[in-house]
């Protein structure tokens, strides 16, 4: 199906025309018409993955507590969930650890695949990283040498969705840590 709205209006701004929506010989017709022609699918774990160097800061001797805080007003019908693996390349099994969270929920949608104009997910996630929790997490933080970062995506219950012009999104993003480093008072001065 297709939304559509529009207007249609003759002899707009025309001066010498002092009957406005007349049509004469001199006529212009102005048409604006804003339609939507939904495309409908679905999704199931499709994955976008990136790998990158990982190295961290010389001065960055441990970590206490690393905590990171995703919060979303979602209203579209998509769940994201991120997966993040340390890897150490130099191992044949490079695997060192590997943290998924669901950053992003589905907002739900109706029998036709649309997400009403007033419906929302809120979701809010944490991962901390600690010694206490996960010390192992920690330590391969310290051995990693790549990060590989996966998005995978899924539309509501893995149903057939349509995406419209008013969804939208809300994101926030928070970091906090509790970190040890090693910082030079030399001072050096030029003789």
């Amino acid at each position: 199906s297709m939304i559509a709205e529009g207007k249609i209006i003759t002899n707009k701004d025309i001066p010498y025309n002092s009957i406005d929506n007349f049509i004469n010989k001199n006529g212009v017709i102005s048409a604006k018409l804003l339609a939507e022609l939904p495309l409908k699918f679905s999704m199931n774990d499709l994955t976008l993955r990136q790998e990158m160097d990982l190295t961290p800061p010389d001065a960055l001797i441990d970590v206490d507590e690393f905590k990171i805080i995703f919060y979303a007003k979602n209203q579209f019908p998509l769940d994201v969930t991120v997966y993040l693996t340390l890897l150490d390349t130099t191992l044949a099994n490079p695997v060192l650890d590997t943290l998924d969270v669901t950053v992003i929920k589905a907002a739900p949608a109706n029998a036709s695949g649309k997400v009403e104009r007033t419906t929302f997910m809120r979701h809010r996630e944490e991962i901390v990283m600690n010694k206490t929790e996960n010390p192992n997490l920690v330590r391969n933080f310290f051995k990693a040498n790549k990060l590989r970062f996966e998005a995978k995506l899924s539309t509501y219950d893995k149903k057939t969705v349509s995406i419209y012009t008013y969804y939208s999104i809300g994101f926030q993003l928070g970091i906090s840590g509790q970190v040890k480093y090693k910082a030079s008072t030399k001072i050096n001065k030029k003789k």
